[in-house]
């Protein structure tokens, strides 16, 4: 009966020192976390998104002669107002037409 004593106080002494084992070991397992203290701020929301975009008004924009565009006054997409100058046309051919219709009324008024 004393060997069934000392076998069951040898379990008891294993089983204890298996516990306390077991509890030290999960203690030790605590993740270390930095803290602060909470402050009132301003809060920042960026979206980042591609697409496309449509224009609201479109209008088609032409001139009453034709030629060579000399200068462009705008870029593109530029905000414009009613009477903006956008381009100057080149007037080299149109003065020409001019002075060959003028050469042809003296030429006329002349026979």
């Amino acid at each position: 009966m004393k060997k069934n004593r000392k076998v069951l106080a040898a379990f008891l002494v294993i089983v204890a020192a298996a516990g306390i084992w077991y509890y030290r070991s999960r203690s030790s397992d605590v993740p270390l976390v930095q803290t602060t203290t909470v402050v009132r701020g301003g809060i920042v929301k960026t979206v980042s998104a591609t697409g496309s975009l449509n224009a609201v008004n479109t209008v088609n924009v032409g001139a009453q002669v034709s030629g060579t565009i000399r200068k462009i006054h705008v870029n593109y997409n530029s905000l414009v107002q009613r009477g903006d100058l956008l381009a100057e046309i080149d007037p080299s051919l149109l003065e020409a037409n001019i002075r060959q219709s003028e050469a042809g009324v003296l030429s006329a008024l002349a026979s």
